[in-house]
């Protein structure tokens, strides 16, 4: 019976620390969302209105008329192109190198190490997310 109830505890704190990290993650996003609807006045208001504020496309219609954006998007698209390239011609000779790495059976994992710590930063984001999913039924 005590084992049963240190599973029911340790899902329970595993459940709500996954709710956490995606609230943490979403809600910034979820801010900006909102605020490019909002006018100048509610965006800068205290305290913060969730819902209950008048929805407005003016920001867009300023973006696309007024501003430079289709030229701001090429340059974005340039920077992105070529970011891929860049990252294309080192990546493949370094792959291709590493790959034909003769690694000891049971004794080179200092190099298997290092390749899996530099994952990044959203490599956190990982487990909770497929817990999300597998508990919505999706997988």
């Amino acid at each position: 019976m005590e084992r049963h109830k240190k599973v029911k505890w340790s899902k329970a704190v595993f459940f709500v620390l996954v709710w956490t990290v995606i609230v943490i993650y979403v809600l910034p996003i979820l801010w900006i969302v909102t605020t490019s609807f909002k006018t100048d006045a509610e965006a800068y208001a205290l305290p913060i209105k969730w819902i209950g504020f008048e929805w407005t496309t003016v920001n867009y219609q300023n973006v696309f008329q007024k501003g430079s954006m289709i030229h701001n998007f090429w340059n974005s698209v340039f920077v992105a192109v070529l970011s891929s390239l860049l990252s294309l011609l080192i990546g493949v000779p370094a792959a291709y190198a590493l790959s034909r790495y003769r690694m000891e059976r049971g004794g080179g994992d200092d190099l298997q190490l290092d390749l899996e710590h530099a994952h990044g930063a959203a490599h956190p984001l990982c487990g909770p997310l497929l817990y999300l999913v597998k508990i919505c039924g999706g997988l």
